[in-house]
């Protein structure tokens, strides 16, 4: 009804919390990058073994995995598409 939408506002640019937020989004994802990277050898460091260490980074790693598969089964479950068809079955 006469909205005007503006897909990207250039006045971001000249607020100082943008560029706050984006220093902190970067400085987040490179510790993220240097835990992931480098947790085996941190195990190696504490005494493990490079099989233990190598575990210690799949288990790391298989922490983001069991989350989002379990949001994909509830997401098809509760929506409205019939990718999951046992679903939507068991809710009738």
């Amino acid at each position: 009804m006469g909205a005007v939408h503006v897909a990207f506002h250039k006045q971001l640019f000249k607020r100082l919390e943008f560029y706050l937020f984006m220093i902190w989004g970067f400085f987040s994802m490179l510790g993220y990058t240097i835990v992931v990277y480098s947790i085996s050898d941190y195990g190696r460091a504490v005494g493990l073994t490079a099989t233990q260490g190598a575990l210690l980074a799949a288990l790391f790693n298989r922490k983001f995995m069991v989350p989002r598969a379990g949001l994909l089964v509830a997401n098809s479950c509760l929506s409205v598409s019939r990718a999951w068809p046992a679903c939507h079955r068991a809710g009738e």
